[in-house]
Parts: C-alpha cells; sequence; structure tokens
C-alpha cells in the first residue's frame, strides 16, 4: 500500500518458498472530480479590458489556474481582460486538471449617461456643430467613447459656460438637462453610469 505511481515487478511466494514468474503490474492515480464554476465582471465600454474572470475550485486541494492555456498561477483571479470567450484551466496538487468557458461581456450603458447622450444628441450633435462628417474640433457626440472622453469638457461648457456656452447659438440648456449633466459628471462620467 501507499505506492507511488509507476510500473512495479510483483512476485509471489508460497509456504514452501516457491516463487511465482514476475508479472509487471502499473499503479496508477485515480484523480478527485473537481468541481469548478466562474464568475465575471463586465467590461466597459470606452475603458481599456476592465472585464475580470474569478475561478472557483472544489473537490480537491493546491488549486492553481491558467487562462486560454497561458502558464498556471496561484491567484484565482484574471483581469484587465476585455470582452470576449475565454477557457479557464484548473491543476490540483496531483496534477489532475479541468477546464471550463466563461464569458466577459460588456456592460450596457448606464441609465446616467443615455440620458447624457440624448441632451447631446439635441443640443450638439447637430450639423455644423458636433457631428460627423466634419464635427467641431473633431469631436463627434454621437460617438459613446467621445461623449465619455470629453465629460469634463461637456460639464465645464454645457453647465458652467466655460469658457463659452455650449451650445454656441441658441438658449443654453436647461436646468433639467445641465443636472443631468452633473449627475452623470459625479456618478463617474463613465458609460456604464
Amino acid at each position: 500500500s501507499n505506492l507511488v505511481v509507476g510500473i512495479y515487478n510483483v512476485v509471489a511466494k508460497d509456504a514452501n518458498g516457491c516463487l511465482s514468474n514476475s508479472v509487471n503490474t502499473n499503479v496508477s492515480f485515480t484523480c478527485a472530480v473537481i468541481n469548478t464554476s466562474a464568475a465575471t465582471t463586465n467590461t466597459i465600454k470606452c475603458e481599456t479590458n476592465t472585464g475580470v474572470i474569478t475561478v472557483s475550485a472544489s473537490g480537491s486541494t493546491g488549486f492553481m489556474y491558467n487562462l486560454n492555456g497561458g502558464t498556471y498561477q496561484v491567484s484565482n483571479i484574471f483581469s484587465s481582460l476585455a470582452a470576449g470567450g475565454y477557457i479557464y484551466g484548473v491543476r490540483d496538487v496531483n496534477g489532475c486538471t479541468v477546464s471550463g468557458n466563461a464569458t466577459v461581456s460588456q456592460a450596457p450603458a448606464g441609465s446616467l449617461f443615455l440620458s447624457v447622450k440624448a441632451v447631446l444628441q439635441v443640443n450638439c450633435a447637430i450639423s455644423g456643430c458636433h457631428l460627423s462628417p466634419n464635427p467641431q474640433n473633431g469631436l463627434d457626440f454621437t460617438d459613446d467613447c467621445t461623449i465619455v472622453g470629453q465629460s469634463l469638457r461637456i460639464k465645464a461648457r454645457a453647465v458652467d459656460a466655460n469658457p463659452s456656452q455650449m451650445p454656441p447659438t441658441g438658449p443654453p440648456l436647461s436646468t433639467v438637462d445641465k443636472q443631468k449633466i452633473i449627475d452623470w459628471v459625479n456618478a463617474g462620467g463613465k458609460h456604464n453610469n
């Protein structure tokens, strides 16, 4: 008993001291059933790879983890991931492995962002202003990531009128529309806010 994995030469001897023929026998290892699951955090549009996969494993000990066939690591957390499908691997102390699939999705647009985008579509993403093909200052406010990237500038111009009012023609934004921008910027000014 307590033999390590390998091939052994076995001989039997009876009470009279007679030996049997030598027989090779293979002692192998039966892997434990490893159960895995993965939790994901969505990546945020307009930010560089913010997705996370956290792998959980049970049924054995000494787990190591990898992603898409990469090097095994002690940590079960994989961060800085883009949206997409991934294959994670789990290896236990005995070298037994199992794999699974996880998908990082893109977080949906937040309600505050959508409110601000609607304000910009009516007041700023108009011909002669921030609309393709020739948007003012190269800023096309029909593009979500342009809006996110210009959150502070949008607040400065549309709310604070600094250095000038936005939109440049017509009346300033309503108090309600200005508050939408303030609320979004104060929440972080991201696509998912």
